[in-house]
């Protein structure tokens, strides 16, 4: 995967520069902004038995569409349709420590009530981190560190430890369809 090559090269260029982390940081987001939608490993899935999740690549874009149900009758909503964007890979994870947050420039429908959650591991219980954004069309959206509100379980929020990102469609009832273009650092 070209982010994991980059991250261990820029993990050696941390090593071999004293410790240059704002050029870890900068080789990190070269490699996020770099790739082309299609590249990004992503896996649409459900936390529910009435969600839906559905990507498809269009031109320069990953378009994405989250269904959420309604509760049955009498019923507790909980579903949700999820993306995930998987953002290490094997061994290699990447180091955002220093970094002030994540960005994603993308079109979402205005109104439009989504969560971004960071993962500290793929396949583990340890939870997740979380901010709330709501969408305003064609923008760059970042999600700030220091305002990130659930942390996993084994403490606070650790950047050095972040593996993918999910994306979640918060508003019951609603599909909501948007895109991604490119994912990036805010340093």
């Amino acid at each position: 995967m070209v982010v994991a090559a980059l991250a261990a090269a820029a993990g050696l260029a941390f090593a071999q520069m004293g410790g240059n982390q704002m050029m870890v940081l900068k080789l990190i987001d070269q490699a996020l902004r770099s790739r082309a939608p299609a590249s990004y490993q992503v896996r649409p899935h459900t936390t529910g038995a009435l969600a839906e999740a559905s990507v498809k690549q269009i031109p320069r874009a990953m378009q994405v569409t989250l269904h959420n149900m309604r509760a049955p009758e009498g019923g507790v909503f909980s579903s949700a349709s999820v993306l995930e964007v998987v953002l290490r890979d094997g061994d290699y994870p990447l180091n955002l420590t220093g970094a002030r947050g994540l960005e994603i420039n993308a079109d979402i429908p205005e109104g439009a009530q989504l969560r971004m959650m960071l993962l500290p591991e793929l396949g583990t219980s340890y939870g997740a981190c979380s901010a709330q954004f709501t969408g305003v069309g064609n923008a760059i959206y970042t999600v700030p560190f220091v305002n990130l509100r659930d942390c996993w379980t084994e403490g606070e929020f650790d950047p050095s430890r972040v593996s993918a990102m999910h994306i979640i469609n918060e508003t019951e009832g609603q599909s909501i369809t948007f895109r991604i273009r490119v994912i990036g650092l805010r340093i």
